[in-house]
């Protein structure tokens, strides 16, 4: 092995040892992940996302200018 690789080996050998073991633990028991949503998915509403209909080039720009005023003016677009 020459000086490089050994380097590396070093490296990754404590990257492991500081954290790699502990995701590999986290990896083995899920149960003691904690759930980060406040509402189950089976709950959760699905999200709404705007449409914006273009039969040519000018359209498409037409609608990027109402979206970019849209969003300048702080609203939703």
């Amino acid at each position: 092995m020459n000086k490089g690789d050994r380097q590396l080996y070093d490296k990754a050998k404590s990257w492991w040892e500081r954290e790699g073991k502990q995701l590999a633990e986290i990896a083995r028991h899920p149960e003691l992940i904690e759930p980060t949503l406040s509402e189950p998915l089976s709950q959760m509403q699905p999200i709404s996302w705007p449409k914006w209909e273009f039969n040519s080039f000018e359209q498409l720009l037409a609608c990027a200018d109402e979206v970019v005023s849209e969003l300048a003016s702080g609203g939703n677009a």
